[in-house]
């Protein structure tokens, strides 16, 4: 896979504190995420990906990174980690199989590879331009609701143990009901 190089220095005050700042978040999250599902752990180190992204970015740490999908040129703070090939598609874990595109084009990518993401793309380019944001739009917002279940789910089960959920969802069915009525909250 062939990752796109970047653009050059864009912001080059504070740059090197601003790199250091968020691929550690980055590679701290990816880690995180990969041990709560369970998944294999990251198989390269933190001064790795740093050298993989600097490489990316054509060896400038306040350079930008044009994202392969939408093609807008982003700077560090804008990065998402992406792979390539899902893991739980069978993707790697190492630096080969991951990919640095904008975050909401990672959101709507979800769990499809690079060239299924890709004809997904050019399908509604060619054949329905006009829906072609509203699709994406529904795509991201439905993947970071689904990002929030998953990270909520503790909660959620603390709540449902407690009955608390049931009242709540109960409650909210009424009022639903109440306003289709149109009888309204009385």
């Amino acid at each position: 896979m062939k990752k796109p190089v970047g653009t050059g220095v864009l912001f080059p005050k504070n740059a090197h504190d601003e790199f250091m700042s968020v691929t550690r978040t980055r590679y701290s999250s990816m880690a995180d995420r990969l041990k709560r599902k369970k998944l294999p752990p990251i198989a390269f180190t933190l001064d790795e990906f740093r050298a993989d992204i600097l490489s990316v970015m054509g060896g400038n740490e306040g350079g930008g990174l044009e994202c392969r999908y939408c093609k807008q040129i982003f700077t560090i703070d804008g990065i998402a980690v992406d792979h390539a090939k899902p893991l739980s598609r069978g993707g790697s874990a190492g630096l080969d199989n991951i990919d640095y595109p904008c975050r909401a084009d990672n959101y709507r990518k979800g769990a499809m590879t690079m060239q299924e993401y890709g004809s997904l793309l050019a399908f509604l380019e060619t054949q329905h331009p006009l829906m072609r944001q509203d699709v994406l739009s529904r795509l991201e917002k439905a993947v970071q609701l689904a990002s929030g279940a998953f990270a909520n789910q503790g909660i959620i089960n603390d709540l449902r143990k407690s009955g608390v959920w049931g009242q709540t969802q109960k409650a909210r069915r009424d009022r639903k009901k109440a306003k289709e009525s149109g009888l309204g909250a009385f």
